[in-house]
């Protein structure tokens, strides 16, 4: 059986890949991106290919996904990609699709041109014919069962090494500054203005506020530095360019009080890590995630009740295990392996 990945180049994608070369390497597993693979390399081998654009390699992804048995899709927001799967249910009918939150809730969003409407008309059609839906959050496939109409299995699954949690308890005293973290990038998504009202009352207390900017959109982060600066002075920290893993997670272990006002399924990565080395994190209580979480066994804290007192110390070590236990190598590779044999 030949699986195929077909994966938006992002972050986290070569982690996938030495992930399944390692984990499935008994299997036949092949890998297309496509994207700017520059910004995030991997170990090119006999089963990876990659494209720059999907539209001028149309007929090489089309032979590729009849050879396939089963597609995994890893990210489904492209206009060529969806006119393919539109044309050719039969292809459709192999793909699973993971999710990764934004291409889920573009059903928000109206298509502005009429080539938009098309667009979103293929990928809409497409994925009525879908096998599966991937998600670590089971309200990501409610949600796309009840905005796209699909009907396709929900699987189980934590999909990305990014999502695992890595290892790491922190714990300070009460006499430190209060080191408080908003969002995970410069994407609008994480409301940060927002959350620094929300922080204003609290400018002339001994806090530090980080802020990471390096991903996203580079005019807004601009703006969030701006404001940051403007309430906070030398409080607020814009990270501005990129951490190696090591140093972000270094930098996390000095956290306190994480705050993530997403409206959507977002930043999982670095709610996951927060919360195994005990921290107090904070989120809206009607987002998918939230009950992802909580079913997990960890303690949340709804952004409507916003304080800046620190975690329990049980609470922080319930949740470092409740994340340890779920969020492994191990559980994630057994998650997989369910679907390959589904």
């Amino acid at each position: 059986m030949m699986i195929l990945h077909l994966c938006k180049h992002d972050k986290f994608i070569p982690g996938l890949i030495d992930f399944m070369r390692r984990h499935f390497a008994h299997q036949d597993h092949a890998f297309i991106t496509y994207g700017d693979k520059a910004a995030y390399p991997y170990a090119e081998g006999a089963d990876t290919i990659h494209f720059d654009d999907l539209r001028p390699a149309r007929k090489q992804l089309r032979k590729a996904m009849e050879r396939a048995d089963k597609i995994i899709l890893h990210c489904f927001y492209n206009p060529p990609l969806s006119r393919l799967l539109f044309l050719n249910p039969e292809l459709a009918r192999k793909c699973y699709w993971s999710i990764w939150g934004y291409d889920l809730y573009k059903f928000r969003e109206t298509p502005g041109t009429l080539h938009g409407h098309i667009n979103e008309f293929c990928r809409r059609s497409a994925m009525k014919n879908f096998r599966g839906i991937i998600s670590c959050v089971e309200g990501d496939a409610k949600l796309a069962r009840h905005a796209y109409g699909m009907t396709a299995p929900f699987h189980e699954c934590i999909s990305y090494t990014s999502n695992l949690y890595n290892g790491g308890f922190a714990d300070k005293t009460s006499n430190e500054c209060l080191s408080i973290q908003i969002g995970n990038s410069a994407d609008p998504s994480n409301n940060h203005m927002e959350v620094m009202d929300r922080l204003r009352p609290y400018k002339d207390e001994n806090i530090l506020i980080y802020c990471p900017l390096s991903y996203g959109d580079a005019v807004y982060a601009k703006d969030v530095e701006e404001r940051g600066r403007e309430l906070f002075g030398t409080r607020f920290v814009a990270i501005k360019n990129f951490m190696s893993p090591k140093n972000y997670r270094k930098l996390q272990s000095s956290i306190d009080i994480a705050i993530f006002a997403h409206h959507r399924q977002q930043g999982m990565g670095n709610i996951i890590t927060l919360l195994g080395m005990g921290k107090k994190v904070y989120m809206r209580s009607n987002v998918t995630t939230w009950d992802c979480l909580k079913k997990c066994g960890a303690e949340l804290y709804d952004l409507e009740e916003l304080d800046l007192t620190r975690i329990a110390p049980d609470v922080a070590a319930k949740n470092n295990l409740a994340i340890a236990g779920y969020f492994s190598e191990e559980n994630m590779a057994s998650q997989y392996a369910v679907i390959f044999r589904s």
